[in-house]
């Protein structure tokens, strides 16, 4: 099946949650045939990530898949949104090397990402985008061999390669 991902939806404020076009656009979802959908945290503090991400899955409960996307400004954030993540209910995650990982080595990024996926029983996704402060671990600014390894883990599930860089 194919996934979406799903977008917070906000009150004219833009600051507090709209719960009720969060749960439309799950249905939405539901309607145009997705088999899943991801919570896409953007532009959101950890508490309207915890917020939206358990709308989310109130609303998909037993009708679609709901994961989401873990990459938080700090290590600290990325543990406790994987705790809420299961909390909650979430189906699946994807995990990002995200804001909280500014590894200087190849194993360093790896047991980052190994310590948080070690963190949940859930499926994981990995998600390797291109980045600047990869390209010292290979031409395309992915860390391939990092996931390579990763790969291995009994419940990383599937792998996201992002678009390379533009290094021109």
């Amino acid at each position: 099946g194919i996934e979406n991902l799903l977008i917070p939806s906000y009150l004219p404020d833009l600051k507090t949650l709209d719960e009720e076009g969060i749960r439309h656009d799950v249905r939405n979802s539901i309607r145009h045939g997705f088999f899943s959908t991801c919570c896409f945290p953007i532009v959101v503090t950890i508490e309207n990530h915890k917020q939206f991400l358990q709308i989310a899955c109130a609303e998909a409960q037993g009708k679609i898949l709901a994961g989401d996307i873990i990459g938080e400004k700090t290590k600290e954030g990325d543990m406790e949104m994987l705790a809420h993540a299961e909390r909650v209910g979430s189906t699946h995650l994807l995990v990002a090397p995200g804001r909280s990982l500014r590894a200087k080595t190849e194993e360093e990024l790896y047991q980052g990402i190994l310590e948080r996926i070690t963190s949940t029983s859930l499926p994981v996704f990995l998600y390797a985008s291109a980045s600047k402060s990869y390209q010292s671990f290979g031409p395309s600014g992915v860390p391939l061999r990092v996931f390579d390894r990763l790969a291995d883990l009994p419940h990383v599930v599937g792998i996201k390669v992002s678009q390379a860089l533009n290094m021109a």
